[in-house]
């Protein structure tokens, strides 16, 4: 099986450096990065457009299976990091959620810790290891996924070390993989294993960005 990770089209809020609900939408220019990545995929033979129920990322899925013709179904697993809600709408550097970071990040190995209604490191693995697990699961030879960056980050994490995941290990991975919007990311399954064949290729965009 081959998988085409798309992270989706630059948000609204992507430009603005501000922390995201579910319901942000695209902005122009990832509205434009859409397009671009939608006929690129024309090209690429696949059977399923799946996306994540997030609303920048069903509006990318949207535009790709507009441009391709191909079937499109939304999953909530493939959703970005539920942040705590008290984070939506404001700045990443804003001073009131200097202590609410510090307490998470201090706690980030802990599984008995939450501080709201986030989604913790523990909830982001097992969460990561069901989608690949519904992937898996799948009939079709090549699929397309649009998501975002930090659960595809930790679909790879899943990929690579299976149960044996921690922090250490994802965030020594995440640090290394820098993801452009739109950037196409390719996995394929051979003999029982995945493999990552292509990350983050952007070149569609050109000069938009």
């Amino acid at each position: 099986m081959r998988i085409y990770f798309i992270r989706h089209g630059k948000s609204v809020l992507n430009e603005s450096g501000i922390h995201q609900g579910p319901e942000t939408p695209l902005s122009a220019v990832g509205k434009e990065q859409a397009s671009y990545v939608a006929r690129r995929l024309k090209h690429v033979v696949f059977e399923q457009i799946i996306s994540s129920d997030m609303d920048r990322a069903k509006e990318t899925a949207e535009i790709i299976h507009r441009e391709t013709g191909v079937p499109l179904e939304i999953t909530p697993l493939a959703r970005e990091r539920n942040l705590p809600k008290e984070f939506h709408g404001k700045p990443h550097d804003d001073p009131t959620l200097a202590a609410a970071k510090a307490e998470i990040e201090k706690n980030i190995r802990n599984p008995d810790f939450r501080h709201s209604d986030e989604e913790t490191f523990f909830d982001l693995k097992d969460r990561a290891k069901k989608l690949v697990t519904f992937l898996e699961g799948r009939k079709e030879k090549a699929v397309v996924v649009v998501l975002h960056g930090t659960i595809l980050r930790y679909v790879l994490a899943t990929m690579a070390y299976g149960d044996d995941l921690d922090w250490d290990r994802y965030i020594g991975l995440a640090k290394l993989l820098q993801l452009n919007n739109t950037g196409i990311t390719v996995c394929e399954q051979q003999e029982g294993r995945w493999k990552l064949i292509t990350w983050n290729d952007h070149a569609h965009l050109g000069e938009v960005n």
